[in-house]
């Protein structure tokens, strides 16, 4: 049917992303998904004038199309992520329809069944919570089985437990069946190791600023995504400064290093010259995408 072939084209957009024919501009799959199937709360003009703060799906912020060309990079050349953000910049948003995204159709054409992601951060206050990345992955996700034909049964689905797998019970055998893709949040403060000898296919670092130990969860996590020289999953770490209880002189290593870490630098036009390292990873700036700019 028509409506068959559209579908099975949105979840080819979804996985490759999508080309402007007009001049070839191109947004990757994870910010296609974003933009079609993850309504954020939007600050917008009402039809009476006021300013509001409503439900509604993203705007075509620059910083998002930035964010989501940087993850991409990462995935394909096989690095890890960084992101320093101001805050508001909508890092969780997009976090979360990472997770979606891969909970519902998965990575891509290849890797859709099976495929597990792990949202972490160093307090359970920065995962679960009003407006926090698994409270709005959970709202992704009943928002798609509510208004599209992708896949929708869930086997687990407990955001006070934060564990969630797709599929269903086979009422004849009593099998599992379905994708089995799975997303679980863990924190993990004062004990790493928790996270050590999974295998996924993407890990969130929230607010990776706020880690006692980020270098030592890092290091904990790369042999979960990586063998040799090959990178099968991504590593994705982002937040603003830290606090006065954080060790961000972690972050900084890791961003003014990357390739120390296995993290895709990019050239630093940010520092002033002979200030700083000559490459930095992902940054969102406080002038980008302001209020009515």
């Amino acid at each position: 049917s028509e409506y068959g072939k559209w579908l099975r084209e949105e979840v080819r957009r979804c996985w490759e992303g999508y080309v402007r024919e007009s001049d070839g501009e191109w947004i990757p799959g994870d910010m296609y998904f974003f933009l079609n199937y993850c309504p954020i709360q939007l600050i917008k003009k009402s039809t009476k004038g006021d300013t509001i703060r409503t439900i509604d799906f993203p705007s075509f912020f620059d910083g998002n199309y930035y964010r989501f060309h940087y993850l991409n990079q990462c995935r394909k050349e096989g690095h890890h992520a960084m992101e320093l953000a101001k805050r508001g910049a909508g890092k969780s948003y997009s976090a979360a329809a990472l997770l979606a995204k891969r909970f519902i159709l998965g990575e891509s054409n290849e890797v859709k069944k099976k495929v597990q992601c792990v949202a972490t951060a160093s307090e359970r206050k920065y995962i679960q919570g009003a407006n926090q990345v698994l409270d709005m992955f959970q709202y992704y996700i009943d928002f798609c089985a509510d208004n599209t034909e992708f896949p929708a049964q869930r086997l687990t689905s407990s955001l006070q437990n934060m564990q969630w797998t797709m599929g269903y019970m086979d009422v004849d055998s009593g099998t599992r069946k379905g994708t089995l893709n799975s997303v679980m949040g863990i924190t993990s403060k004062d004990d790493e190791s928790k996270l050590r000898g999974s295998r996924g296919v993407l890990y969130l670092l929230e607010e990776a600023g706020s880690f006692p130990r980020l270098l030592n969860l890092y290091q904990v996590l790369r042999p979960s995504v990586e063998d040799g020289n090959r990178v099968f999953g991504l590593i994705y770490g982002y937040g603003t400064s830290g606090d006065s209880d954080s060790d961000f002189s972690s972050m900084q290593e890791l961003m003014y290093n990357p390739d120390g870490y296995n993290i895709k630098g990019v050239p630093n036009v940010y520092d002033k010259e002979g200030q700083g390292r000559k490459k930095f990873t992902y940054f969102y700036p406080g002038y980008l995408n302001r209020a009515d700019c």
